[in-house]
């Protein structure tokens, strides 16, 4: 069973203890054993919740460690703050029985020692609260800003590439006039190699025509 919910369990049980006492107290004020046991059981009562807000703290700055989730530890922080509202609210009591001797009595300002602790306790939960909010808001901002730094990163690589592929343009254009260029050429050199040849055929047979002429004219 997780030790949480045990300990939590056991304040429960703490706290109705201290309402039962309570109920004796009213029906009996001149019990002073009751009155004692009052004042010890709320006392446990309040290191009991200290417990718990320090298990809660502690899982606060390494919930993962503890197999825990952030609403767990929300939940966990609820269920802490409720039991120190209780506990508020039967120091209450408890110290106008101590201050008056009866429970419904003019209490006094001064809160007593249990009172005052439990006050700490609470604020210290709260700076706590205050101070993992400020936490997670830091990493939010510091992720947001490798976020952006990413961006940049990325703009300036996409921004290099459109450079590249630009100058990549520039250099396919230029090759493809030179190679057009180079096929006309090639295309001149062929026409003017078939009217030499042709020119060199017409020739051959004009001369082979007169030998073959005067041949015949030696016969």
């Amino acid at each position: 069973m997780d030790p949480f919910v045990q300990v939590c369990a056991d304040a429960q049980n703490q706290l109705t203890q201290t309402r039962d006492l309570l109920e004796q107290f009213r029906s009996d004020p001149s019990n002073h054993n009751t009155l004692q046991d009052l004042t010890n059981i709320t006392e446990e009562l309040a290191e009991t919740i200290s417990d718990l807000s320090q298990s809660v703290e502690a899982a606060q700055g390494r919930p993962q460690q503890f197999g825990l989730s952030s609403e767990d530890i929300q939940d966990r922080s609820k269920q802490v703050a409720q039991l120190m509202s209780q506990l508020g609210q039967v120091q209450k009591e408890v110290s106008k029985i101590r201050n008056t001797g009866t429970p419904h009595g003019i209490y006094s300002d001064e809160p007593d020692d249990t009172e005052a602790r439990t006050a700490g306790l609470t604020q210290q939960m709260y700076a706590s609260q205050i101070e993992e909010q400020d936490n997670a808001l830091d990493g939010v901002y510091n992720t947001v800003n490798s976020l952006r730094e990413q961006a940049n990163v990325m703009s300036r690589e996409l921004e290099d590439q459109s450079y590249l592929i630009d100058d990549l343009d520039r250099h396919a254009d230029s090759a493809g006039s030179r190679l057009q260029r180079g096929l006309k050429k090639v295309d001149w050199v062929v026409r003017k190699n078939q009217e030499t040849l042709g020119s060199c055929c017409i020739t051959l047979l004009i001369v082979a025509l007169i030998i073959l002429l005067v041949l015949l004219i030696a016969l």
